[in-house]
C-alpha cells in the first residue's frame, strides 16, 4: 500500500486572492463575469446553478482553443508559496504521491501540475464531445463532501493507505478533504479552519514568502499560459456558497 499528499491548490499552493479581477473569465467566454458576481454570495441551493457555470467556462471550446484563450490574458505575476513548494518536494523525497485537489476543471489545473511536476489529479470532471470540444455539462462537481468521496475513490483504485496519508488545505470548505486522510496540515487557514485545526491539535502552517510561477517552468512557458486568474474565481466562488450554508445553519441553531 503507498502514501498520498494531498493538496488544494488555490491559497494553498497558488498565492492568489479571491478578489482578483474576473477579466480573464470574461474572456474565456462572454457574460460569465457577470454570472460569477451574481453567484459569489450563494448558498447550496445553487449548486445546479454553479455547475452550470462551471461549465460554461469550457462550453464549446477544445482544450487547446482554452489555452490559446488564456494566454492572451497572461499574468507574469502569478504567484505560489515556497513554503508549499517545499512541501511538495518532501513528500516526493519521501517517496509518497503528490495529488493536486481542486473544484476547477481538469483544463484549467493540468498545465500547472505538469510545470510542477505533479501527474495526478482530482478535479472538476466536465464532458467532451465526439468532436473534442467540452459541452459545458459538468459530469462531477470535485467540491466539498464530494470531493472527499473522490479522494476515497482514488485511494481504493491506487492502493493508498489513507490513515497513512495527508491533505494540506486553507479553507473550512476542505475540511471533508481533511477528515479524509489521517494526517491533517491546515496551512494558511481562514479563520474558521484555524478554530477548527486548534480544537482537534491538527498540524497548523503559516507561511508568506512567494516565488513567481514560473521560476518552476521552462523560459518559454511564459509563452503558453496560466491559470491562477480562473482558480481564485472558482475558490471566490466556492467559498460564498459555504460561508451562506454556515451562515444559515447558524441562524437555524439561533433560532
Amino acid at each position: 500500500m503507498k502514501t498520498c499528499a494531498f493538496f488544494n491548490l488555490d491559497k494553498t499552493i497558488l498565492a492568489s486572492e479571491n478578489t482578483q479581477k474576473l477579466s480573464l473569465v470574461d474572456k474565456l467566454k462572454p457574460n460569465i463575469k457577470k454570472s460569477v458576481a451574481q453567484l459569489l454570495n450563494t448558498n447550496e441551493s445553487n449548486i445546479t446553478q454553479l455547475k452550470s457555470l462551471l461549465g460554461a467556462v469550457v462550453e464549446g471550446k477544445s482544450e487547446k482553443e482554452i489555452k490559446a484563450l488564456v494566454s492572451e490574458s497572461l499574468i507574469d505575476s502569478t504567484e505560489v508559496f515556497a513554503g508549499a513548494l517545499d512541501l511538495i518536494q518532501h513528500h516526493k523525497e519521501q517517496g509518497h504521491t503528490v495529488v493536486l485537489v481542486s473544484a476547477a476543471p481538469r483544463v484549467v489545473v493540468e498545465v500547472i501540475a505538469e510545470k510542477m511536476g505533479i501527474e495526478e489529479l482530482i478535479t472538476t470532471k466536465t464532458e467532451i464531445d465526439s468532436d473534442g470540444h467540452f459541452t459545458g455539462r459538468v459530469l462531477f462537481l470535485c467540491f466539498g463532501e464530494a470531493k472527499a468521496l473522490a479522494i476515497k475513490d482514488y485511494a481504493r483504485i491506487n492502493q493508498i493507505t489513507l490513515a497513512d496519508s495527508f491533505a494540506y488545505a486553507d479553507s473550512m470548505m476542505d475540511l471533508p478533504m481533511l477528515e479524509s486522510v489521517g494526517h491533517q496540515v491546515v496551512c494558511n487557514p481562514d479563520n474558521d479552519l484555524l478554530k477548527e485545526a486548534q480544537r482537534r491539535s491538527w498540524e497548523v502552517k503559516m507561511y508568506f514568502d512567494t516565488q513567481s510561477l514560473w521560476q518552476k517552468m521552462p523560459s518559454t512557458a511564459k509563452k503558453t499560459v496560466i491559470f491562477g486568474p480562473i482558480l481564485a474565481t472558482i475558490g471566490a466562488l466556492l467559498l460564498g456558497i459555504l460561508k451562506s450554508k454556515m451562515s444559515n445553519k447558524k441562524k437555524e441553531t439561533k433560532d
